[in-house]
């Protein structure tokens, strides 16, 4: 069965690190001191008691010595996702899922014995136990009626309802959407905007409500040891929602990736096993689709499902975003107060529309255990492919939020999220046009930190670097920085 929800609408780094040292900006072949052995290539970077010449391996890319973080040497990037500490229970199920021979709910039928299980429905919430990778660019919501109030224009709804199998446990072939898998759903039955399908191409499955305890009917792949995917091939989609099931394990990884295939965003959720409970998320950027897994093969379905409505949508045409490159953290700019340089990430208005942006998220590399006291971001119109006039500028801005996301090269990677007095980027009927976003931040330690910068995900210009407070600006590598911009 399928009905469309109508909903109210709710719209919404100085240079060096590790105590770094370094002379005149122009000069390359300045002595550069290193307090401690770099955690990527150990001949790039020597201790407190050597030195060497920036002839000598030390990675500097072009005369600003901006760059202390590009590794030369073709070693491997470092990069490791945060995760809290934690302990998590681990519910113990009285009849086990995992009878002898039984890998994936169909198995279920011919054992004959399924798990006791505790009909709780989505009144339950998920928890989210920590956030990986670009934390902070979505939001979530653990309960519905937050997340209705939150939802831009309307959703579209799927119950997995009216299957002619009716009731029980069925294997559906590899793919459930609107035009019918002949066997769980008739063509129209289901409502169009996704596909449904398990990692590698092997059948998902349907779990008629009751039939292992479950109160609401479910979907999802049918081996345990697959995941399932959902993709979305309509009209763009900001806001997702539904029930998640956590078959035989308390963890379930959660990945969102955008349109292109890149990942946002990913989080882990804790839940109680063979239980229903809600979660939902809002994107700023479109999603493409969404990947489900229950941790250690244990399994997982969903059901109650909620998407964006054609015409609906949380985020705005505007919104920019890029991500860490699969590979880890690439690099890093100097933006720092402590030295007067600052980075500036281009900004594209497409053609036809006007942006006003209201948040950014800057990925910034700082000192262990340090933060981002404060950040200055400014705007800047084009000029022959660099800022040129300053059109606004706001100082001293205390970012929202910056969790750590991960280390690399010795340094903490926050993701870190500026609210702004929203800043007016007109546009052209014609054709797009560019606008520069400046940002410079102190750190805790008055030391120094770094934009994240990256080469595969490049979008208009590359990220261009001012030695002096914004008086001059140069582009010095062929890297774009790491952002999410709302608009």
């Amino acid at each position: 069965m399928k009905k469309i929800t109508l909903l109210i609408a709710l719209l919404v780094c100085s240079v060096g690190f590790g105590q770094i040292s370094v002379g005149s900006a122009g000069d390359v072949n300045q002595r550069v001191t290193v307090q401690k052995l770099s955690d990527v290539d150990p001949t790039t970077y020597v201790n407190s008691n050597q030195q060497r010449t920036t002839n000598q391996n030390i990675s500097i890319e072009d005369n600003s010595n901006s760059d202390v973080l590009s590794n030369t040497q073709g070693a491997s990037r470092v990069f490791i996702p945060r995760v809290q500490d934690q302990t998590l229970l681990k519910n113990t199920v009285t009849t086990s899922s995992y009878l002898t021979g039984v890998f994936s709910y169909s198995d279920y039928l011919s054992n004959g014995n399924v798990p006791i299980t505790r009909a709780v429905s989505s009144d339950r919430n998920t928890v989210v136990v920590n956030t990986n990778r670009n934390s902070g660019v979505i939001d979530t919501y653990t309960d519905l009626t937050t997340f209705n109030a939150n939802v831009a224009g309307g959703l579209t709804s799927e119950d997995f309802g009216g299957s002619p199998v009716g009731g029980g446990i069925s294997a559906c072939g590899p793919i459930i959407n609107s035009t019918g898998d002949g066997t769980c759903f008739l063509a129209g039955e289901i409502v169009d905007g996704f596909d449904l399908t398990a990692s590698n191409g092997t059948d998902v499955v349907y779990i008629g409500a009751g039939a292992i305890g479950n109160p609401s009917t479910l979907v999802g792949a049918n081996t345990f040891a697959e995941f399932t995917i959902v993709t979305f091939t309509g009209d763009p989609v900001f806001e997702v929602a539904h029930d998640i099931w956590n078959n035989g394990d308390v963890d379930t990884d959660y990945r969102v990736y955008d349109t292109g295939g890149g990942l946002i965003q990913s989080f882990n959720l804790n839940n109680t096993v063979q239980t229903e409970n809600f979660f939902g998320i809002i994107s700023p950027i479109e999603i493409g689709h969404i990947e489900i897994q229950g941790l250690n093969d244990s399994g997982e379905l969903f059901g109650n499902f909620l998407f964006t409505a054609p015409g609906g949508g949380g985020g705005g045409p505007c919104d920019q975003m890029t991500v860490t490159p699969g590979g880890g953290v690439e690099n890093g700019r100097g933006c720092s107060s402590n030295n007067s340089w600052v980075a500036s990430n281009d900004f594209i208005v497409p053609t036809g529309q006007d942006a006003e942006l209201t948040s950014l998220i800057p990925q910034i590399l700082v000192n262990p255990g340090q933060t981002i006291l404060t950040a200055d971001v400014t705007l800047y119109d084009d000029v022959a492919g660099l800022p040129g006039a300053v059109l606004d500028a706001q100082v001293g801005i205390v970012p929202t939020s910056q969790p750590m996301i991960g280390s690399a090269f010795g340094l903490d990677l926050l993701a870190v999220t500026l609210d702004v007095t929203p800043l007016s980027m007109p546009g052209d009927a014609g054709m797009d046009v560019t606008y520069w976003i400046a940002v410079q931040v102190t750190t805790s330690d008055g030391g120094n930190a770094f934009w994240e910068d990256q080469s595969p995900d490049v979008i208009g210009e590359f990220l261009a670097f001012s030695p002096d407070n914004g008086a001059s600006w140069s582009i010095p590598a062929t890297r774009d920085g790491v952002y999410t911009y709302v608009a």
